[in-house]
């Protein structure tokens, strides 16, 4: 779809672990600059079948106090890995989100641990 940034979550597991990946596609058919208060340039959040929150990728960490951006050509893709070992066995459902400044851009997946 033209005029939009498309976004997708995607992810594998090995050996307990679940990698996942947050794709942002710019299709708008022209260079985004994406503004950001901090360090931080996504969050995500976890939640069993139950709709419980089980984590949160920000809960605990300090991001570093400065003003920054990401540029993102026109076809071009932003990605943001991150990756949970602890999980037990469950289906549940990560959403992701851009932590940039005026900005709306989730993603969500259902996955399971085995």
């Amino acid at each position: 779809m033209t005029g939009k940034i498309q976004t997708r979550v995607s992810s594998k597991q090995d050996d307990g672990t679940v990698h996942f990946v947050f794709h942002l596609k710019n299709e708008s058919g022209k260079e985004k600059t994406f503004h950001f208060n901090t360090g931080q340039r996504f969050d995500f959040i976890i939640k069993d079948s139950q709709g419980k929150k089980i984590k949160q990728y920000s809960k605990g960490r300090i991001f570093t106090q400065a003003l920054g951006e990401e540029k993102v050509k026109k076809g071009e893709e932003l990605t943001y890995k991150a990756k949970i070992a602890d999980l037990p066995k469950g289906k549940y459902t990560v959403t992701f989100w851009l932590t940039a400044q005026k900005e709306d851009l989730k993603a969500s997946r259902t996955f399971e641990v085995e």
